[in-house]
């Protein structure tokens, strides 16, 4: 991941951000703070990427896609 990874998971967050529950858009808030003082070369700077890209993809007010992802675990 690369400086720009913040832009990044803001674009895929702004379309969607009145759909996100606001306890875990404080969350992701908090995390893309985070990322912009980590080095990229840190260990935590991966760990924190990967989990920014876990909360932004998720079908956040789309309850069918909610609906098939609980039919498939």
């Amino acid at each position: 991941m690369t400086p720009n990874s913040a832009e990044k998971f803001r674009g895929r967050i702004d379309p969607i951000k009145d759909k996100i529950p606001g306890h875990v858009l404080k969350v992701i808030e908090e995390e893309l703070k985070k990322l912009q003082l980590l080095e990229t070369s840190s260990s935590e700077f991966d760990v924190t990427c990967n989990y920014l890209d876990w909360l932004t993809v998720l079908p956040w007010g789309n309850f069918r896609c909610a609906i098939c992802f609980m039919l498939m675990s």
